[in-house]
């Protein structure tokens, strides 16, 4: 069975999102180097706090996305095969 053209740019999003969420990571990372923050601790300098909280937003909102976006477009592709699906399980 082949994959539908559609998924794949889901899933080359789906790659960006993940990668995006890795450079966060990087740079939260970079920061606590930078600013020579000891390792267990969160509570830092501003700096370091906001790449912290901003790469914790951004995991936050991955977890929202992902799913999301995937559960659309399988939904769409279903609909595409099989016509009148959706309506008809929603009554």
């Amino acid at each position: 069975m082949q994959m539908p053209k559609e998924l794949l740019w889901v899933a080359l999003v789906s790659a960006v999102s993940v990668l995006v969420y890795y450079l966060s990571l990087l740079n939260a990372g970079l920061g606590r180097i930078k600013s020579r923050f000891p390792a267990p601790l969160h509570d830092g300098p501003e700096d370091y706090a906001r790449r912290v909280r901003a790469h914790m937003n951004t995991l936050e909102h991955l977890v929202m996305f992902l799913p999301a976006m995937w559960a659309f477009a399988l939904s769409l592709i279903i609909e595409r095969l099989h016509p009148g699906t959706a309506r008809t399980r929603c009554r």
